[in-house]
């Protein structure tokens, strides 16, 4: 199971409306009051419930995130279904701020490394003591920073324990920068060490060690008080000699998206005008102050880094232009949870793009569609229960 540190929907439920559940900093401290004004908590609300994340201030209009904290089930978040709380420690007095933009890089559907994502906010902010942005630090800032003992400071509102409650407060922990090579060996291939950050993992107690976790998602990592990476994916929390992974904010892919330079062709985008909100129910932008206990979490099993497989079986095409595939797919010899599959074809100078209905078959997936003459291609990317999808698997072919 991938264990991304975003509140799961049975943990946060009516997590828009009162009750929530978040998880948060394990073995750290309580902050102080201005001491990271550019913190936010970042609040989701699917058709399948209700989620929580941090973030950090990017610059007045902009909020830096983690793409697997907006882009849910398949499907980029409608900003009408986001919000932003900022200006204080405790989450319950928190100011709320509505988006009007999601952003995330297009390469995050094949490559789970690039986990980022950037909020639109409908009206700037007021900076003070409370809120002001973060700067962004330089591949040779965060070079300079690895060195022996060299420590980075997480922040955010998650549990306090694996399996705990959350805080209300903001909390603090200081965290070891390790090199790639120890996040490697714990969470190989979906580590790549050219846009992630290793930290943590040095502490030898039970439990309980320095670290983030669920609901940390997005938030912060910070180096000589400058965002170096991006809370993502760690092995549980706070456990024995277990690092956790950061998306590197000083990649030049991933600083490209937080900066807003990143070419249109690279990124998706979600609009208010692109992107309708979750049908019944208000929008997360009139939150009420939080004030009920959250239940327990359940405990955190170890982390699926496995990859599915899909590969393509058969294509065949008939006379009447009645097409048929056959993928065959596994997790790891398991079956696969889902197989999402499209055609495209060039129309002129535009691509058109049809959406098709793979029927499970055993050991994979069959697909039967009709189609006009052209050449197309297909595409299909397999999602296990833990949510590691395929490689993309792609073929081009013809219908005569």
């Amino acid at each position: 199971m991938r264990i991304l540190r975003i509140l799961l929907p049975a943990l946060v439920l009516a997590a828009l409306v009162g009750a929530s559940p978040a998880q948060a900093i394990v073995g750290g401290a309580q902050a102080s009051p201005n001491e990271y004004p550019h913190q936010v908590r970042v609040l989701m609300a699917t058709a399948g419930g209700n989620y929580s994340c941090g973030g950090s201030i990017r610059d007045a209009t902009h909020v830096v995130t983690a793409a697997h904290c907006v882009y849910i089930d398949d499907t980029l978040l409608a900003p009408a279904n986001v919000a932003v709380g900022y200006g204080s420690i405790d989450r319950r007095t928190l100011t709320t701020a509505a988006v009007t933009e999601v952003t995330m890089p297009a390469a995050y559907l094949t490559d789970d490394s690039h986990d980022v994502a950037v909020l639109e906010l409908a009206v700037p902010l007021t900076f003070g003591p409370s809120v002001n942005f973060i700067p962004l630090a330089t591949a040779a800032e965060l070079a300079a920073g690895t060195g022996p003992e060299a420590n980075a400071v997480a922040t955010g509102w998650g549990a306090t324990s694996e399996g705990g409650a959350g805080s209300t407060l903001l909390r603090e922990v200081t965290l070891p920068l390790r090199p790639d090579t120890i996040c490697s060996a714990f969470y190989a291939p979906s580590y790549v060490s050219a846009r992630s950050v290793c930290a943590g993992g040095k502490g030898a107690a039970a439990s309980n060690n320095p670290d983030t976790c669920q609901g940390d998602s997005g938030g912060p990592l910070a180096l000589n008080g400058e965002l170096v990476g991006i809370t993502s994916y760690g092995l549980g929390c706070g456990r024995t000699l277990t690092p956790a992974a950061y998306t590197e904010s000083s990649n030049p892919a991933i600083q490209a998206v937080i900066e807003g330079t990143a070419p249109p062709s690279s990124t998706l985008r979600g609009s208010e005008n692109q992107s309708p909100p979750v049908s019944g129910g208000a929008p997360p932008v009139t939150l009420p102050v939080e004030q009920a206990p959250a239940p327990p979490s359940p405990v955190i099993a170890a982390r699926d880094t496995i990859r599915p497989t899909a590969r393509l079986s058969r294509l065949s095409c008939s006379k009447r232009r009645r097409c048929s595939f056959r993928i065959r797919a596994s997790d790891n010899g398991a079956r696969v949870a889902r197989l999402s599959a499209k055609v495209s074809r060039r129309v002129g100078s535009r691509t058109r793009t049809r959406t098709l209905k793979p029927r499970r078959i055993s050991g994979g997936f069959a697909i039967a569609v009709t189609l006009s003459k052209a050449t197309y291609r297909l595409n299909a990317v397999a999602t296990d229960a833990a949510g590691n999808r395929s490689r993309v698997l792609t073929k081009k072919f013809r219908v005569r």
